[in-house]
């Protein structure tokens, strides 16, 4: 019998999916190559949420991209929450040695070699500093997010010129932002 390999995830249609249903009776959780006769054993609900072994984690790896139907583009964005915005400008303003390019009551942001640092007033605390990772599509990426076991922090929002935000909460209670910036240069 051969290592895990990856299959569809738990629940798939495999009839929709247009691999061949691994026996006929759909009980198997196992699968016998014609070409060769090796058994190999397919991944199970368990076998996805367990941690895998050293041998096994290039397979979990592989098996993980190939659920990602969305490509990260990489980190665009880090607001940090600001009690106390005046202080937080302040600090940040002298620290940088630059103003903030954006300055309104709700939100302080400052363009940092390329990037976005912003404080948010009303952002919790205990949600620590909320990183965006750019997306060309959010509601995708909250969705896929979603169902690989996280659940809606802040909802899908377009916060001014196009850009689009929102952010999930993983299974390890951790916050993961989303963001579509059509401003910004990744040269």
């Amino acid at each position: 019998m051969s290592v895990i390999r990856p299959s569809l995830p738990a629940g798939t249609d495999v009839a929709a999916s247009g691999r061949r249903p691994l026996a006929r009776d759909g009980t198997s959780r196992c699968a016998t190559s014609e070409e060769s006769g090796e058994t190999t054993r397919v991944a199970s609900d368990e076998d996805r949420l367990a941690v895998p072994g050293d041998g096994e984690k290039a397979v979990r790896r592989q098996w993980l991209t190939s659920l990602m139907s969305l490509s990260l583009q990489g980190l665009r964005t880090v607001i940090y929450p600001a009690p106390d915005l005046d202080a937080a400008k302040a600090w940040w303003t002298e620290f940088l040695g630059a103003e903030p390019y954006f300055d309104q009551l709700f939100y302080v942001g400052y363009n940092v070699s390329g990037y976005e640092l912003g404080r948010l007033p009303d952002a919790a605390l205990e949600d620590g500093a909320l990183t965006y990772w750019g997306v060309d599509d959010v509601a995708g990426a909250v969705r896929a997010a979603i169902e690989a076991g996280s659940t809606e922090h802040i909802p899908r929002s377009d916060v001014g010129d196009g850009i689009v935000t929102a952010t999930v909460r993983t299974p390890q209670h951790t916050v993961v932002g989303f963001i579509h910036n059509p401003h910004f240069n990744t040269a």
